[in-house]
């Protein structure tokens, strides 16, 4: 019997692949009715978490299984319905995760292990136009994506139909899932918006008292920003320590900016411009030595002490892509 349902049975994709292609229609059928019913009784347990790594496990070996069987079916509805039911693994993953999630919601790994699987879901849902419904709005495609998985469970298996009698009942079931990730991300939110707020608030007034500099004449630039250095070069820590768990969640998540930090590119370009000015401070400062003033008057390279930190000033500026002004990076540029 060619039975890729069953754990014994369990062959690389690849090997599934050729399997399912050597099959008949009615083999075909018949797997997908046994896949179908065994996944709808690993599904009847997401009601009352947490599920076994072997559940976890098998519905994911299965839901690759509903893949490949339904590139077999003639129908391409039937096709998108089969292709639906491999969600489940997704659903499976969130529902696991949900306890963790809650119990520790500053754990960015255990916030991923829920939030990522569900932004894969979503991305399902904000993708109307498909399947037997040809609905236009988010909200209705995500309805008819759920509806359809709730009626092939429950036409192939019992146990899912007894934990979800209808489709209220597994509605709620994803709903209360969203609910908790919408929670979870709020409170992530808020927690960047207090900091990153301020940040932005503290870079534009110091940002405000730092005019453009003359390369020739640095002395007011130089003036201004010392009277700021400290806590310029503070804020700029902390706002490098904020993008980076910004970007970290985004990448954990894989989620958008607006899910979780609605000022990121503010902050971010505030901070690209005041580390551009201690840039640019670096510069004016190096090249008004005597060493290096005597260099530029003779036209000769730096040598020694100058000329090492004139490198790890030029560095700087490329790793961090700082835009300094063009004489004065011509000017540094002209001593290495």
């Amino acid at each position: 019997s060619i039975g890729l349902a069953s754990e014994s049975s369990l062959a690389s994709f690849e090997n599934m692949r050729e399997i399912v292609c050597k099959m008949t229609h009615q083999q075909v059928q018949d797997t997908l009715h046994i896949a179908i019913k065994q996944i709808g009784i690993i599904m009847a347990k997401v009601e009352k978490p947490p599920l076994s790594a072997e559940d976890v496990h098998a519905v994911s070996a299965l839901s690759e299984k509903m893949c490949l069987l339904s590139t077999r079916l003639p129908d391409a509805d039937n096709q998108e319905d089969v292709k639906l039911l491999g969600l489940c693994k997704v659903f499976v993953t969130c529902s696991n995760a949900k306890d963790l999630a809650v119990k520790e919601p500053d754990s960015r790994e255990g916030l991923e292990q829920f939030i990522r699987p569900l932004m894969e879901l979503h991305r399902v849902f904000r993708t109307p136009g498909s399947g037997k419904a040809k609905v236009t709005t988010q909200p209705e495609h995500q309805k008819a994506c759920l509806t359809s998985i709730h009626d092939s469970l429950s036409r192939n298996s019992t146990d899912f139909k007894d934990a979800f009698p209808d489709f209220g009942t597994f509605e709620t079931c994803f709903l209360d899932l969203e609910n908790s990730a919408t929670s979870l991300m709020t409170k992530r939110c808020e927690y960047y918006e207090k900091d990153t707020t301020q940040s932005v608030k503290n870079l534009e007034a110091m940002l405000k008292v730092i005019p453009e500099i003359n390369p020739d004449e640095p002395d007011q630039f130089l003036k201004a920003i010392e009277s700021v250095q400290q806590k310029l070069l503070d804020t700029c820590d902390s706002s490098a320590e904020i993008i980076i768990s910004v970007e970290k969640d985004l990448s954990a998540f894989n989620c958008q900016p607006s899910d979780i930090c609605a000022n990121l590119s503010e902050l971010k370009a505030l901070h690209h411009r005041a580390t551009t000015l201690l840039g640019e401070q670096s510069a004016a400062v190096l090249l008004n030595l005597p060493t290096g003033k005597k260099c530029i008057s003779q036209s000769v390279k730096a040598n020694g002490r100058l000329k090492a930190m004139l490198n790890v000033l030029s560095t700087n500026c490329q790793e961090k892509k700082l835009d300094i002004n063009a004489t004065l990076h011509a000017r540094v540029t002209s001593l290495l």
